[in-house]
């Protein structure tokens, strides 16, 4: 809950990241709107997807950023049929990635 910065970098061996739902976020199925809280994933080149669970990170306003993922295959974050406000008032910047694959499970 008291998160702020949430930064993994440089994990070469990382194959996958699953968050759960209401993960680092100070409002459990809802949002809010906090600035100072960011959400990173840079240079770690193995990793091929990134699932986020329903309310995780619905409090950060910052940024949401990936970069030099260059293996990342899929991003699931929730689910197309639920809301959940992921990320609600930040931005989303992905950087140097060759290609994203959308996979709807």
């Amino acid at each position: 809950e008291g998160v702020k910065i949430l930064k993994i970098e440089g994990l070469n061996k990382l194959k996958s990241l699953r968050i759960g739902n209401n993960s680092f976020t100070e409002h459990r199925n809802d949002y809010g709107n906090d600035k100072t809280k960011s959400f990173h994933i840079v240079n770690c080149e193995s990793l091929e997807w990134i699932k986020i669970g329903k309310f995780s990170f619905s409090d950060f306003a910052g940024d949401f950023e990936l970069k030099n993922l260059n293996s990342l295959q899929s991003i699931q974050i929730g689910k197309i049929t639920s809301d959940s406000f992921y990320f609600y008032y930040s931005s989303f910047v992905v950087r140097g990635e060759k290609s994203i694959v959308n996979s709807n499970e």
